[in-house]
């Protein structure tokens, strides 16, 4: 019988929206290692309610849903429900991934295609349903930072596009003085980031007090697009993919790193 991976000894900095990374930050407890929990960022409703109230009120008028992310479907879904709307069952819901679908269907939805590994907007892309897209109308739940990649695709493929921008990601006020507390104790040895946002905003929360530690910083991403954006902000460590966007995807990158 294989033995089973330990982390002991090891210490990784999560930089997800608090709450949203508590399985993996159990996961690599699971496995001894320390997961010091660092929200890199803040997930708030979208700045533009008014324009996101005057595109939910066409959704009856769509051949798709695609929901992008957990918080794409979590703020998407209040404002829905916000309207009191209901969607008829000949429209297809789509999920970038089984996060996102798990969310759906928590929430009452049937999903229809879920995207493959690695859970991106090109992987997406490839489903069935996207491959003949010539005139059909299609409603993107997204964050109003997000990547245009799938829209603008879509849209040269002939589809009537409309995003629907539900929810903005912003920088927190500080990092908690007992996170620094941990960092300081157990020191970090890999950092997990999930946006191009987050490597961003840990550098401008930690300012200069740290500013060395991160240019030869360890870290996994969760797709090339952010391995360059790491890259580009000056992180000049080692920078590991994980094979896909998701826990256990993140876990596995982990053990590879390390073992």
């Amino acid at each position: 019988m294989l033995s089973r991976p330990s982390l002991r000894g090891r210490s990784v900095l999560i930089t997800g929206p608090e709450g949203q990374s508590e399985t993996l930050c159990k996961l690599i407890e699971e496995h001894e290692g320390t997961a010091i929990r660092c929200p890199a960022l803040t997930i708030l409703p979208t700045s533009t309610p008014q324009k996101l109230k005057e595109m939910v009120a066409l959704v009856g008028t769509m051949d798709f849903l695609i929901f992008l992310s957990k918080n794409a479907v979590d703020f998407g879904f209040q404002a829905l429900r916000g309207m009191d709307i209901s969607l008829p069952s000949r429209i297809k819901v789509l999920a970038i991934g089984p996060a996102t679908e798990s969310s759906l269907k928590s929430k009452g939805f049937q999903v229809d295609g879920v995207g493959s590994p690695p859970f991106s907007s090109e992987s997406l892309a490839q489903i069935e349903d996207l491959l003949n897209v010539k005139g059909k109308s299609i409603m993107i739940f997204q964050g109003e930072d997000g990547r245009s990649w799938l829209s603008d695709k879509l849209a040269k493929d002939g589809a009537n596009i409309f995003r629907a921008l539900c929810y903005r990601r912003s920088l927190p006020s500080q990092i908690h003085p007992k996170i620094i507390s941990n960092w300081e104790s157990f020191g970090v040895d890999l950092i997990i980031f999930s946006s191009v946002v987050a490597a961003e905003n840990l550098r401008r929360l930690l300012r200069h007090q740290a500013s060395q530690f991160l240019e030869q910083a360890s870290v996994i991403v969760v797709s090339k697009r952010i391995e360059a954006g790491c890259r580009s902000l000056g992180y000049g460590g080692r920078i590991e993919v994980a094979t896909e966007a998701s826990h256990k995807g993140l876990l596995q990158a982990i053990f590879t790193f390390y073992l």
